[in-house]
């Protein structure tokens, strides 16, 4: 949310006080009733869209890490004691297969590090029988394989929040119009009818209208004599 937004959202949180305060004055004008109810809701959506927009991202990519890390921990675990099964059985094909260091697994992109992790699973899976004795059974498989599935299924996670908190951005300009448009045409227009019957409230509502920023309040209405509320 930007400056002006945010300057904005105080003057609509200051509306909804005065007229929420003064509910006893306007509940029985139907028109004003439906329209603050739209206002309500939109600042409902607003707030909502707001949470969704201040998601950090930094949050999403350190838990994706750790979840690559713990991976790449449980294959090179796995890759190792393969790698001894392979020498004690002279079997250089296996050993070539499974011969990675912590660096090489973790090298390129994230795709290439799941797809290194993946074949170290196949392999151990294809002698799992006679891994125990190098401390290797079927829950470690399980351990490995449900790894790697978390770590799939944290790659489109960035992603996926940065395309939120963009769609966020893009709902929260149309919100900030739409309750614009819903005070400039609707309740700024149904406070004439306070103007004389409850000064108070009408004096009330108008200055909440005005926009601070920057320290200064920006008086673009006058009370007594309302042109063009901030918007």
């Amino acid at each position: 949310m930007n400056g002006k937004q945010e300057n904005k959202l105080s003057m609509y949180y200051a509306v909804q006080k005065v007229c929420s305060a003064n509910n006893g004055v306007w509940n029985g004008l139907p028109a004003f009733v439906t329209a603050f109810g739209d206002y309500m809701t939109n600042i409902g959506k607003i707030e909502g869209a707001l949470e969704v927009q201040e998601t950090k991202i930094k949050g999403v990519t350190v838990n994706k890490e750790a979840l690559q890390e713990a991976m790449v921990s449980k294959a090179l675990e796995m890759a190792h004691a393969v790698f001894a099964y392979a020498d004690d059985k002279d079997d250089f094909t296996l050993k070539e297969k499974v011969d990675f260091s912590r660096s090489d697994l973790k090298k390129g992109r994230d795709s290439f590090v799941m797809q290194r992790c993946q074949v170290i699973h196949s392999e151990a899976s294809a002698i799992i029988g006679s891994l125990i004795d190098y401390g290797i059974g079927a829950a470690d498989l399980t351990e490995l394989q449900n790894r790697v599935d978390a770590c799939n299924a944290s790659l489109s996670t960035p992603r996926t929040a940065i395309t939120n908190r963009k769609g966020a951005g893009d709902e929260l300009d149309k919100l900030f119009s739409s309750t614009n448009r819903i005070l400039k045409s609707k309740l700024d227009k149904l406070m004439e009818k306070f103007k004389i019957s409850n000064a108070d409230f009408y004096r009330s509502y108008f200055n909440a209208r005005k926009i601070v920023n920057a320290g200064l309040r920006h008086e673009e209405e006058n009370p007594d004599k309302p042109q063009k509320p901030a918007a």
